[in-house]
């Protein structure tokens, strides 16, 4: 049989690579991981070196003796290891190609943030996948934002009925992430009205020192400061958000000298103004850019606030960024339709930004095992069928509201929409994703290309005519939401969550 001499597709693109046409076979190229979370094998020898650019810089070797890793530390190795794992899982029956590889980071902290503050908590099933995927990406903080989400104890009744991160569930996603190189880290809004010391105490205690997002706290410097120091005060480096849109100073040496803030902004140029001030100061920064809840998410959107935050942090040596997304943000978020933004952030955060097609191509190798090649497409495909959020704000008004709404959204083509909900469900229909979730990732696929397509729908009809099968097409939505909810959520918070679909048209329910 004629083998095409493949290169392995790797996210993020390594500062260089060499790659040689022969193989180390199967028999050399298997590898294990260790209890440190380190390669290990007859095969593999993993040394320690200074001299290199970075603390996670490393060096892989791949010849016909086998795997050799130098590294500058741990975080090296665990680096490497990632490489090493994207080039197993694109190997074929010949083994690894022999390649050397020598790759560091551009921004030391590369965290991807989760809010999961709406009462819709991932299980810890659901969020071991998505850590997984993470330290495969080099990202090195998975930050959970657990406002609302946790359980305080004498405090029962603030959160009985919803989904929690419990001490024990921590403990555990905890282990995990170290295990991956990745520091888990805390949200906890301050703004939320819960901020005593003694609540304050024991989030950091199961957190253990790691960085702590203590929220917004741009209106209310003089109250936050104090609570910000008592974070401190317990040994854990703490951030705020100075978000310029909600920003009412006009210098950063204006802001508060505690903690370390995050810069997040729609504007470039403000944005760059504020890392540029923070830079001259020596102040520590970090900048962050978000993805919004939606139905159909804008990927070029949020594509455009990633590159701007990663350049902004590259030009003035920020500590950090940090890409957010939502979990189960207002009536329903797919977020498999994170994951093309999550990669391309991953490849702007260490090194350069990747055309949407290299994104889409490692996406379906490593991640949804997808032989067709079409499941990422159809993700990017999803995130341009509606940037006018006219899908979410049709499941978000009432019969009386529906024809004011409509209206409102002239601009938006119903043809176009519907054409691009067809052609996104078209691609996935012929995808074949075999990762352990695929039938989540095409439930929630399919979910939110039927909302896009009910919406269309009921801008259109005649609500005293509205047909027999637009209400069973929304009794199957909110059917099809439960049932992903109970696939990947803790189940308290799905009948309020739910009912927010349900209230569209109670009368069928």
């Amino acid at each position: 049989m004629a083998y095409i001499l493949r290169t392995p597709k790797l996210l993020p693109v390594p500062k260089k690579a060499l790659w040689g046409d022969g193989f180390l076979e199967w028999e050399k190229a298997e590898f294990q991981i260790d209890g440190d979370g380190l390669a290990c094998g007859k095969f593999v020898k993993t040394d320690y070196a200074g001299g290199f650019d970075s603390e996670e810089a490393y060096r892989l070797s791949i010849n016909g003796e086998g795997i050799s890793i130098e590294a500058a530390s741990v975080a090296g190795a665990k680096a490497a290891l990632q490489t090493l794992r994207q080039i197993g899982m694109q190997a074929d029956s010949r083994g690894f190609r022999f390649c050397e590889i020598y790759d560091y980071p551009d921004i030391p902290v590369r965290a991807f943030a989760l809010d999961a503050s709406f009462g819709c908590v991932p299980t810890s099933e659901y969020l071991g996948i998505l850590a997984d995927r993470l330290s495969l990406f080099k990202y090195n903080m998975l930050e959970l934002n657990v406002s609302n989400a946790y359980p305080f104890r004498g405090r029962e009744s603030e959160w009985a009925g919803k989904g929690t991160f419990s001490e024990e569930k921590i403990a555990v996603l905890k282990r995990r992430c170290k295990l991956s190189g990745m520091e888990l880290a805390c949200r906890f809004d301050l703004s939320g009205g819960i901020c005593a010391r003694e609540c304050a105490a024991e989030v950091v205690r199961n957190f253990e020192g790691g960085h702590f997002n203590l929220g917004d706290v741009s209106e209310r410097l003089d109250v936050e400061a104090k609570l910000c120091a008592e974070f401190g005060s317990f040994g854990s480096p703490a951030l705020y958000s100075a978000k310029t849109r909600l920003l009412r100073v006009p210098e950063v040496s204006d802001l508060p000298k505690w903690g370390i803030p995050v810069f997040s902004s729609g504007e470039n140029a403000l944005l760059v103004g504020l890392c540029e001030s923070a830079f001259a100061e020596g102040r520590k920064f970090f900048v962050s850019a978000e993805m919004d809840a939606a139905v159909c998410p804008e990927f070029d959107l949020v594509r455009q606030k990633i590159d701007a935050a990663c350049a902004a942090a590259k030009k003035f040596s920020a500590a950090g960024a940090i890409f957010g997304v939502p979990f189960g943000g207002g009536a329903f978020f797919p977020f498999c339709a994170a994951y093309p933004a999550i990669a391309h952030a991953a490849a702007s955060m260490w090194g350069k930004a990747v055309p949407e097609e290299a994104v889409c191509n490692v996406l379906d190798a490593i991640v949804f095992y997808d032989s067709s090649g079409d499941f990422a497409r159809a993700l990017c495909a999803l995130g341009r069928v509606d940037s006018s959020r006219f899908v979410d704000g049709m499941f978000g008004v009432s019969e009386e509201d529906v024809r004011a709404l409509a209206s409102s959204y002239s601009a938006a083509d119903l043809d176009v929409i519907e054409g691009a909900a067809d052609f996104a469900m078209g691609l996935a229909a012929s995808s074949k994703p075999e990762s352990r979730d695929a039938a989540v990732l095409a439930a929630e696929f399919a979910l939110a290309g039927a909302m896009a397509k009910w919406a269309a729908v009921r801008a259109r009809s005649d609500i005293s005519t509205e047909s027999d099968a637009q209400k069973t097409a929304l009794k199957f939505i909110v059917s099809d939401f439960e049932k992903i909810w109970a696939a990947t959520c803790e189940i308290g918070g799905l009948w309020k969550a739910s009912s927010r679909i349900r209230s569209v048209k109670p009368e069928i329910f």
